[in-house]
């Protein structure tokens, strides 16, 4: 499975709605340090952000907002080059594994 597919399944997996065979599959790539490292980057910020309250923000600044964000659809679309850098990845190390 390459990176693109691994990342388009990533929900699908979190959400328990892949079948047997794609989630075997899916699970193949943890052997990759960029996909466990992703992965588990993917599902710790859905955690926290499920942790998130919502705030309602003054009405005047909604309109600001929703403005600013029309303007900057309608300009033309140049990304950044992306430059992949190695992957990082803490590993947090259990008492049992310092031994």
């Amino acid at each position: 499975m390459d990176y693109e597919r691994f990342l388009l399944l990533i929900s699908d997996f979190l959400d328990d709605e892949l079948d047997r065979d794609l989630e075997r599959e899916f699970m193949e790539n943890f052997e990759d340090e960029f996909c466990r490292c992703y992965f588990n980057t993917f599902r710790r910020t859905v955690e926290l952000c499920h942790g998130i309250e919502t705030e309602e923000i003054p009405q005047e600044l909604h309109r600001k907002l929703i403005i600013r964000i029309e303007r900057e659809k309608s300009l033309p679309y140049s990304p950044e080059p992306v430059r992949r850098k190695k992957a990082k990845c803490a590993v947090r190390k259990t008492k049992k594994q310092t031994k």
